[in-house]
């Protein structure tokens, strides 16, 4: 990924220039000082200047190298839309984009926080996906968020990620509902739940 680099482009190509120019001064008073020895002071002056210039190429030139972003491995780009970032001023740590595997796939689902139940690692998960909503791909639970977070919807969920049982990598991209099987609790815990979960949250039980 390239940033704009007009800007740091010219001052580069303005340090270069210059330093080419003290370098040309150094030589021609280096030259003088050795045929008449003298005008030693000269010499150190351009010496001064030269090394001046050089640094600052040196920092033009870490800047200019600093508008090239390399990823550390191959993989597929992932971000929203290319629109989305015209123009748009970024923070320093901001994320907007990620490389993702596509031989390496896993599955992301986002439990609403009044859905959530105890999720166990290596749980039973049925994914039932968009373009194919009567199949179900099974896959089993790696990891659970603890904590609820916004989502792209600004909705609180918890992030449960899960491989698939067969090992086969899928699309990067794909959507669809997902089930998790959860440990067995009684009926009345089940259907009273939510009811209850707002009721503590509205009075602070």
């Amino acid at each position: 990924m390239t940033f704009t680099d007009v800007d740091l482009r010219n001052r580069w190509e303005v340090a270069k220039s210059s330093k080419a120019v003290a370098q040309a001064k150094y030589f021609k008073a280096v030259q003088t000082a050795t045929a008449t020895q003298k005008n030693m002071e000269d010499v150190a002056i351009a010496k001064a200047e030269l090394d001046v210039a050089s640094s600052e190429l040196a920092y033009a030139q870490e800047m200019l190298g600093r508008t090239v972003v390399k990823a550390p491995s191959a993989g597929l780009l992932i971000y929203s839309t290319k629109s989305d970032w015209i123009g748009r001023p970024v923070r320093t740590g901001e994320r907007i984009m990620e490389i993702g595997d596509p031989t390496a796939t896993e599955l992301k689902i986002e439990v609403p926080v009044s859905d959530a139940l105890t999720v166990a690692e290596g749980g039973d998960v049925s994914l039932f996906l968009d373009g194919d909503p009567l199949t179900a791909v099974k896959a089993n639970v790696t990891r659970s968020s603890y904590r609820p977070a916004l989502n792209g919807e600004h909705q609180m969920v918890y992030r449960v990620h899960a491989g698939f049982s067969d090992g086969e990598a899928r699309r990067i991209g794909l959507r669809g509902v997902a089930r998790i099987s959860s440990r067995s609790v009684p009926l009345a815990f089940y259907l009273f739940r939510k009811p209850i979960a707002s009721l503590r949250q509205r009075f602070g039980l």
